[in-house]
């Protein structure tokens, strides 16, 4: 219900960076948090992969927990610019991450088993571990796949793997 608040952490591990209580109403209309002291997110062969734990907990109007989600988040900032002398209307094709120019260089990903519960994390990490030693930074997702699992989003965002999910579920 609306009666509610829910509370945002974000921690690193050692100590807690930023907390948020908000009521629920003023929470769908969205939380910006700017100026957090935070390291950025690189690209495999860029720089570090530095995780932040995010923790999300709906409480009842008595403060009771009735929900709790957590991510492990990076902070980075991916812009798409013009080729220098490229035409106003020609679509942005060179990737920036954290303002430097970063080129893509990865494989489309195809499922590691047909059966999508067989998937063991290892499996993932086997695979994803071969494309990050490969210098990949980038792996697709075409729209004719499943969603991978949570483990291999995460896994990608500890190895530098930048995900190109298509819109899943499409055929």
């Amino acid at each position: 219900g609306d009666d509610g608040s829910v509370e945002i952490t974000l921690e690193d591990g050692q100590r807690k960076i930023r907390r948020a209580k908000l009521p629920v109403e003023a929470f769908r209309r969205g939380l910006r948090w700017e100026d957090l002291p935070v390291q950025a997110w690189w690209p495999n062969l860029e720089g570090p992969q530095p995780l932040y734990s995010l923790t999300c907990r709906l409480l009842d109007a008595l403060g009771v927990e009735q929900q709790r989600a957590v991510r492990r988040v990076g902070f980075k900032h991916v812009e798409w610019l013009p080729c220098a002398g490229a035409p106003p209307q020609a679509d942005p094709w060179l990737c920036q991450v954290n303002g430097r120019p970063v080129f893509l260089q990865g494989v489309n990903f195809a499922p590691l088993r047909a059966n999508f519960a067989d998937v063991r994390r290892q499996d993932y990490e086997q695979k994803l571990n071969i494309y990050r030693q490969l210098g990949a930074n980038l792996l697709r997702i075409n729209a004719c796949q499943f969603l991978e699992r949570q483990e291999f989003y995460d896994l990608c965002d500890e190895l530098g793997l930048m995900v190109w999910q298509e819109f899943p579920l499409t055929s």
